[in-house]
């Protein structure tokens, strides 16, 4: 059974030090080398809705909505090895949720604008923001730390 909570600090650090690969990757082109405990702490203490996937008493993954300034906020996700199936279609109909509200005006998180960020080269994160509804505007070209690209 999958379930949702407010994100902790130690269950964004119990994540953050089981992240998969590619997340690690995303993580290093997009902050640069910032250690695990850092990025842990950052991603708890968000500005804006931050959540933990909890999949048979274990936490999964963690995301969050990033509110940027008053109109801009940014979705960011990271998962661990051991998310099963059914909790990336739940976790779907939650990250939808959480959008839907921060983009509706008479909300009181309301931003007119919503961002999301991949790694170039990184089918799996592409898929998924497109099945939150985000469209692609471009590739940032070699904009990551080690010259990655990135895809806004």
């Amino acid at each position: 059974m999958s379930t949702f909570t407010a994100l902790t600090l130690a269950e964004s650090l119990h994540v953050a030090r089981g992240m998969r690969e590619w997340d690690r990757r995303a993580v290093r082109a997009l902050l640069g080398d910032i250690g695990e405990e850092d990025f842990a702490a950052s991603r708890w203490g968000t500005d804006g809705p931050a959540w933990t996937v909890n999949q048979g008493g274990d936490q999964v993954a963690i995301g969050g909505l990033q509110f940027v300034n008053a109109w801009t906020g940014v979705f960011w996700f990271l998962a661990t090895d051991r998310i099963a199936g059914q909790t990336w279609g739940k976790l779907l109909r939650h990250t939808r949720t959480v959008i839907a509200n921060a983009s509706n005006p008479a909300h009181e998180h309301y931003r007119h604008r919503i961002e999301a960020y991949t790694l170039g080269g990184w089918g799996g994160a592409e898929r998924l923001v497109e099945r939150l509804g985000f469209m692609r505007e471009g590739v940032r070209r070699g904009a990551g730390s080690g010259g990655e690209d990135i895809n806004t």
